[in-house]
């Protein structure tokens, strides 16, 4: 297949001043001065191909200029780079581009129309209106978005619900998982066995363009339970596991369990896993970023107790022993979802 090359440029309409003739629908079977008309149905009808002489008809010039007009505007149209206006009359599949009628470009998450069969194969999807759509069918473009966000206060979710876009426009939406348990530590004939702590839940971002009134149904993961402390028996229980937290495709996993105090001779407790990061980086400078309320690392023993419960996802501390007593392991941060 040849490869495309840049065609020469256009400088103007061809015939944009010419005179033409309106292209009507379909040819005329009741005006015979218009039997011959070029249409949008059947093109050139079949009496222009006969000779006048015999009872033909002659193309008119006319129709070729218009023709060559109507062509010449749309492609000088997108020449200049121009989005054509959306049409309720028109079928729209996805990847299409359009201009809404609040100056915005909108491209087709999904196909759209009068005539496109609805899911399912009962009934039509209909035209749905970019600016007013709060179903997802379009999507509003912008040239890098993260970077042309303005700033807005974050809104915390720590409670799994639904959430309703409260204006159309680009978020920057963080998803953080639970964070898991520390492992129980425990005491044996004085030795002290320390549990490990909790892995920090899985953090996911992204940029989202999201219409008022839109809802989402998000879940928030909770922070796995901490490790029961062991005995003279038993060694120390290990950490649960943190929940999974979901908001519209993102899932950020919750961190894994400490496990139980065993074998390590320690009188410091573990520390928690390190949280991973997956998405676009904070568009913020990092005294302003989200980032400061999440868990990317989990305390450490008795050092700062604080870290895990004041940041999202943060895994929980290992369990020691303190005077001879098996201590449980810390229970891990509930996740979060933060919308800016």
């Amino acid at each position: 297949m040849p490869i495309p090359q840049i065609p020469d440029f256009l400088p103007q309409v061809l015939g944009q001043n010419a005179d033409v003739f309106n292209i009507p629908m379909t040819s005329s079977t009741t005006d015979p001065a218009a039997a011959g008309a070029l249409n949008y149905a059947t093109g050139w009808p079949q009496i222009t191909a006969i000779a006048p002489e015999a009872g033909g008809l002659a193309p008119e010039r006319e129709y070729f200029n218009a023709v060559n007009k109507l062509f010449s505007q749309h492609l000088f149209f997108q020449q200049s780079g121009g989005v054509y206006p959306w049409n309720a009359g028109l079928n729209y599949l996805a990847g299409a581009h359009v201009l809404g009628s609040d100056g915005n470009e909108y491209i087709a998450l999904t196909p759209s129309g009068p005539d496109v069969p609805a899911v399912g194969g009962s009934g039509v999807v209909g035209p749905v209106d970019p600016v007013n759509d709060t179903t997802g069918v379009w999507g509003k473009t912008v040239w890098n978005p993260a970077q042309l966000l303005p700033a807005y206060p974050p809104t915390f979710l720590t409670a799994s619900g639904v959430w309703t876009a409260p204006e159309s426009r680009y978020y920057w939406v963080t998803v953080v998982g639970g964070g898991g348990g520390g492992g129980g530590g425990y005491n044996l004939n004085d030795y002290l066995y320390s549990g490990a702590g909790g892995g920090s839940g899985y953090i996911r971002k992204m940029t989202r363009w999201y219409n008022k009134g839109r809802t989402i149904d998000f879940v928030v993961g909770a922070g796995g339970a901490g490790g029961a402390p062991g005995s003279d028996t038993t060694g120390g229980g290990n950490g649960g596991d943190g929940g999974d937290s979901v908001f519209d495709e993102l899932i950020a996993q919750g961190g894994k369990g400490g496990g139980a105090g065993r074998f390590q001779v320690s009188t410091i407790a573990g520390i928690g896993g390190v949280g991973r990061i997956s998405g676009p980086t904070s568009r913020y400078a990092p005294n302003m970023s989200t980032n400061q309320y999440i868990g990317y690392t989990a305390a450490d023993g008795y050092s700062d107790l604080s870290i895990s419960r004041t940041a999202y996802g943060t895994g929980g501390i290992g369990g020691t022993a303190q005077n001879n007593n098996s201590q449980p392991g810390g229970a891990g941060a509930s996740g979060a979802v933060i919308i800016e």
